[in-house]
């Protein structure tokens, strides 16, 4: 994605604002990595601040919205039957000796939507333990995971949970995610080169069936705001359908009791960093209000984010490192940059 010259006249309206903006704050915002703006579907404002233009950057987080994606395209393709298949009619092979029998309603729509109902915790430690399970799913139905409420009832931000996800898209498809992701998504958006491994990077962690779902996905910041875009317009891209419009709608359609003070609370039991802008949390997909407007959100932790701001045709896509609160800056710089492109609109 290169600045396009038909987007001349938007880019002299908004780049000096933004530019202003950027070199006013930057040696306070020593997390940002590089920032891309576009407006009308084009990029107005693209800059690199650490490392370069084709440098591959981990998105952590998120990965799992894109994961979302192609369980909308598998659900669409009918290769996924349903949400409410029950996982364990789908892992016959890989469950436990030991089994609490109130894991077995847990379906693929109660792991979308974190709610399990199984006690994963946010801890460094845990996550550790965790990627060095030999399988994903025996640990997932094992005692590791105790049950501490039916499935549907109880949100809780699960990297498990979004292993699931991933391990019934390969099992169901019979590809790898990344096969499936390069076909169905990343080849009609013209991304080329990413990286998805089936490991996380820790020592000892084991290489499982599928992707990592909780995260892992690394792109370049302008093949990150191609998805963006994508999802910005309804799942659109160059004028393809790429992913169902109806799955987005859902997917980023915040469940029933998961609002801003319910995300608040639980980050905070945690001692976790939250972002006080989330209105709610869908189908791996967040929902924000950082101008004003509600609008899916992609983030991911330290500052990986996709802002998408529909009712003004603008994404704000920017990367981060962790030597600064990426988290809450990014949610500044967003909103900063919406008041100049509100100004313009």
């Amino acid at each position: 994605m290169q600045l396009d010259t038909s987007a001349s006249t938007q880019a002299e309206k908004l780049c000096p604002g933004i530019e202003k903006i950027v070199s006013g704050n930057l040696s306070d915002w020593n997390w940002l990595d590089s920032l891309i703006v576009l407006k009308d579907g084009k990029a107005v404002y693209e800059s690199y601040f650490h490392g370069e233009a084709e440098d591959l950057r981990e998105v952590y987080s998120s990965t799992k919205s894109c994961l979302s994606c192609l369980i909308g395209i598998a659900l669409s393709r009918g290769d996924i039957p349903s949400l409410d298949q029950r996982l364990v009619e789908i892992f016959p092979n890989r469950l436990p000796a030991k089994l609490d029998e109130r894991k077995k309603d847990i379906t693929l729509r109660h792991c979308l939507a974190m709610q399990s109902g199984l006690d994963y915790q946010n801890t460094w430690e845990f996550a550790e333990l965790f990627s060095k399970t030999a399988d994903p799913v025996d640990f997932f139905f094992s005692d590791h995971l105790p049950v501490i409420a039916d499935p549907g009832v109880v949100w809780c931000y699960s990297g498990a949970d979004s292993q699931m996800v991933s391990e019934v898209l390969v099992a169901c498809t019979g590809r790898s995610a990344s096969e499936l992701v390069r076909e169905w998504l990343f080849e009609p958006l013209g991304i080329d080169g990413f990286r998805w491994p089936r490991a996380f990077p820790v020592e000892g962690a084991s290489e499982w069936p599928a992707e990592t779902g909780a995260s892992g996905l690394a792109l370049t910041t302008r093949d990150f705001a191609k998805l963006t875009e994508c999802i910005r317009q309804h799942g659109r891209y160059h004028d393809r359908q790429i992913i169902p419009k109806d799955w987005l709608d859902t997917a980023t359609t915040p469940q029933p009791g998961v609002d801003s003070e319910f995300l608040a609370n639980f980050y905070q039991s945690l001692g976790l960093p939250h972002i006080s802008e989330m209105l709610g949390y869908g189908y791996h997909f967040g929902q924000a209000n950082v101008a004003g407007t509600p609008n899916p959100i992609i983030a991911g932790m330290g500052g990986q984010y996709g802002f998408i701001f529909r009712e003004m045709n603008l994404s704000i896509v920017q990367t981060a490192n962790f030597e600064g609160d990426g988290l809450s800056g990014g949610v500044e710089l967003a909103k900063l940059i919406s008041e100049i492109a509100k100004a313009h609109n």
